[in-house]
């Protein structure tokens, strides 16, 4: 019988190596963690959040609203707006307004659901080791670029266990080692916005310089 509960134990110990940790503690796997966030995302309507950046250079902060693949972004001194096609940036300092059709590289970088869904395109996804953000249990979710021509090399993303909202995005681009972090401090869900919210309205801004890049 000891020989039996010393293989056992052996197996046991040459598991809890060779397989994930979310496997040996029975959680969800990465890709259905970052589907439920997507998911959720979906049924939440408008959503508005605000949010720090952190990075090698400096700090910012700002606020976001979202309806499915629409938004209106604003930063200290720039305001976007992105209707599902067309992108207009207003930059206060100069009065200029640019117009542009943005690639979906490019609104990944401003949209955090938009990055939750790149395992799908050449990145593996595992889960990480953190447990808690400060008084929330989380999820961590590490998604690694399998080749040199995915724009960002390594996104880390902590997700409310609770209610599956991202609480912090963490990225590194390729060729770039200036990690920056993106901290969600508010979110509110089921807001009721107008296709207008997300289209920019040449009326508010009369003396804007249009800038068509398109």
């Amino acid at each position: 019988m000891k020989k039996y509960i010393c293989q056992v134990l052996c197996c046991m110990a040459f598991l809890s190596f060779a397989l994930p940790l979310y496997l040996l503690a029975g959680e969800p796997r990465p890709e259905d963690i970052a589907a439920r966030v997507v998911k959720t995302f979906r049924k939440a309507g408008g959503i508005e959040m605000t949010f720090s950046i952190k990075s090698d250079a400096g700090m910012s902060a700002g606020h976001i609203c979202l309806k499915g693949g629409k938004f209106f972004l604003e930063t200290e001194g720039i305001k976007t707006w992105f209707d599902g096609h067309t992108q207009w940036s207003y930059v206060e300092e100069n009065g200029e307004v640019n117009i542009s059709e943005p690639t979906p590289q490019e609104l990944r970088t401003i949209n955090p659901y938009a990055l939750l869904q790149l395992y799908k395109e050449g990145y593996t996804l595992r889960l990480g080791k953190a447990s808690l953000e400060g008084s929330r249990a989380v999820y961590e979710l590490v998604m690694t670029a399998t080749d040199a021509n995915q724009d960002f090399r390594h996104i880390d993303v902590l997700v409310d266990r609770e209610n599956y909202r991202p609480l912090k995005i963490s990225f590194l681009m390729q060729g770039n080692d200036d990690r920056t972090t993106v901290v969600m401090s508010s979110y509110k869900d089921n807001q009721d916005y107008s296709d207008d919210m997300f289209v920019f309205d040449v009326k508010a801004y009369p003396d804007a310089e249009i800038i068509d890049l398109r």
